[in-house]
């Protein structure tokens, strides 16, 4: 009895394969995936995209205005004829149909080959993008706003999922860059959008997320929107564990510290001072506190030496406002003046002449 119980146990397990082995299903189906995935990767390689299906490439030298208008991201192949991973790249990554399609309906894709080794030096164009996102090696993928602010940036080799993974992350980060641009251009509306929306997708855990939380915050204030402010900036506190610049900004806008104390937390370092200056500011002018924030954002151009920086092009941006708001209240004052003159005017005249007082002049007496 025992005997055929053994034997049954033995037969059951037989079924399976061996008893310290893997099972004879699993190495089946491993074996399955293995020739699938094989067939995929010769047939791609044989059966590239089709012609309409290419990355529709456009040569540094032939990007136009309307393109950079559009407002569709860039991505730049900074690469060379002799650079075999670019090679490698141009064969697997580049060539895959969801690669090429995202490319195309997305980005505007720009390929920029380096001469250098070949030619002594590069077409001009080609040199001044080279020394704009600072590009050393080959190949450098750089994924960059229209007007030329760089977003992400890729050096070496990567795969198709690699890069699927980099143009993901780069499309999210650029809502961060697009809200900065809106607060310059004054749309503070749009602009708390969009940083309601990078929070968002980044859960809160990339590491812009704390100034994103800061400009957002001011967007919603100067919108009026203070329920949203308060909550924003609640959360952030409460979110972000590292207490180091610009986390005091947060308190400072949440009225839990005083300007001094922001200015004593960002110690001797210029950028954390020139963040203290340039926020405060902005918060300033979202609370309409025009004479404070004027002097705060002077201080930050007087003491930028960068004109490309955000700081420096939001103060430029919000001084000009108060500027065009003290002129439209002078002239306003002025039109003011001119009336009352006007209708003084009007009642002398009707006095003198014959004394009228059942005309309109009468009744401004």
């Amino acid at each position: 009895m025992a005997k055929t119980e053994t034997s049954a146990a033995e037969q059951k397990l037989s079924n399976y394969g061996s008893t310290t082995g893997i099972p004879k299903w699993m190495m089946v189906a491993t074996i399955i995936c293995l020739a699938v995935r094989l067939i995929i990767v010769v047939s791609e390689s044989i059966n590239p995209p089709k012609s309409n299906e290419q990355i529709q490439w456009v040569l540094i030298d032939n990007v136009s205005s309307d393109q950079r208008a559009a407002g569709k991201l860039f991505f730049y192949s900074f690469g060379a004829d002799w650079c075999d991973p670019c090679k490698e790249i141009e064969k697997t990554a580049f060539s895959s149909r969801d690669i090429v399609r995202e490319l195309n309906k997305d980005f505007i894709p720009v390929k920029v080959i380096d001469r250098k080794r070949e030619d002594g030096k590069n077409p001009s164009a080609v040199q001044e993008m080279e020394d704009t996102f600072s590009v050393q090696a080959f190949p450098t993928l750089v994924v960059a706003m229209p007007d030329g602010t760089k977003i992400e940036e890729h050096l070496g080799a990567i795969n198709t999922s690699g890069l699927k993974r980099f143009l993901s992350e780069a499309t999210t980060l650029s809502d961060y860059f697009r809200g900065k641009e809106l607060m310059i251009h004054g749309d503070v509306k749009n602009a708390a959008a969009t940083f309601e929306t990078f929070l968002e997708k980044t859960n809160w855990a990339h590491w812009r997320c704390p100034y994103a939380a800061i400009f957002c915050a001011i967007s919603q204030e100067e919108q009026g929107a203070t329920e949203k402010k308060n909550a924003t900036l609640t959360k952030a506190l409460a979110t972000f564990k590292d207490h180091a610049f610009p986390y005091p900004i947060m308190q400072y806008l949440a009225d839990k510290i005083s300007f001094d104390q922001l200015l004593k937390d960002a110690g001797e370092n210029k950028s954390s001072r020139l963040s203290a200056y340039a926020y405060s500011g902005l918060h300033a002018f979202a609370q309409k506190r025009y004479e404070e924030a004027e002097q705060k954002l002077s201080w930050v151009i007087n003491n930028s030496n960068d004109e490309s920086s955000f700081e420096n092009r939001i103060s430029r941006a919000e001084l000009a406002r108060i500027k065009n708001r003290k002129l439209t209240n002078s002239s306003n004052a002025i039109s003011d003046h001119n009336n009352t003159n006007t209708g003084i005017g009007n009642i002398h005249g009707n006095r003198n002449d014959g004394g009228n007082r059942n005309g309109k002049a009468v009744r401004y007496l």
